[in-house]
């Protein structure tokens, strides 16, 4: 019996049938059935199955996912300024007309992303504009020795470049290869990649572990 179906109710008229439209044997045994029962029970059950434990299946397994966000600290990583802080950067580098980023749009609107959602092979402290600053000649040192070349100090550029993690910033890299194979997939011939689809990557790769979601 199918109670997500139109065939439900061809088996409750079957069980409907009342004599002469059933047999009677003379031992008593019989395939007729009762209207009243038949009506009953599968009106009943049709209710509770459809409108009831159908919604209560769905409730539990949105609950569930819900209860495995809120473990990983998804939910409490993004604040109102990042949201609005992407929206600032999707605005920037989607296209105006359609609102879909297009691929040639990926490394620019990838590279302007901070915050949680961060996705740049460097941390911003080792963008190429901070390191100048940093290692930028003294204009007022004494030392003689000191080699620079356009302004640059390389003793303190030497300096700031060992501090890179090389691990680290391997593990970035390989989730940046991810996400933009992953867009690519995602991109929609002629148009691009929609806001949700994006946010719904960079969530994916941001905000949940995988292991942990799947305890």
């Amino acid at each position: 019996m199918s109670s997500a179906r139109e065939g439900w109710n061809q088996y409750m008229h079957d069980f409907a049938l009342e004599y002469p439209r059933c047999t009677i044997l003379a031992n008593g045994d019989s395939d007729c059935g009762s209207e009243g029962w038949a009506f009953t029970l599968f009106i009943a059950w049709n209710l509770l199955s459809m409108y009831i434990f159908a919604n209560l299946f769905v409730g539990v397994v949105v609950e569930s996912f819900y209860y495995v966000f809120q473990m990983s600290g998804g939910s409490k990583s993004i604040t109102r300024e990042e949201m609005r802080a992407f929206k600032k950067v999707w605005a920037e580098c989607a296209n105006a007309k359609t609102g879909y980023l297009e691929r040639s749009s990926f490394v620019k609107f990838f590279g302007k992303l901070g915050g949680i959602f961060e996705v740049a092979i460097y941390s911003s402290e080792y963008k190429i504009p901070k390191i100048l600053v940093r290692c930028a000649e003294n204009q007022r040192s004494t030392n003689m020795w000191t080699s620079t070349v356009d302004g640059v100090d390389i003793d303190k550029l030497n300096a700031t470049l060992s501090g890179i993690d090389r691990a680290a910033t391997k593990r970035r890299k390989n989730l940046y290869n991810r996400l933009f194979h992953e867009a690519r997939i995602s991109h929609e011939p002629g148009k691009g990649i929609s806001f949700t689809n994006m946010l719904l990557l960079l969530a994916h790769h941001k905000l949940i572990v995988d292991r942990d979601a799947l305890v």
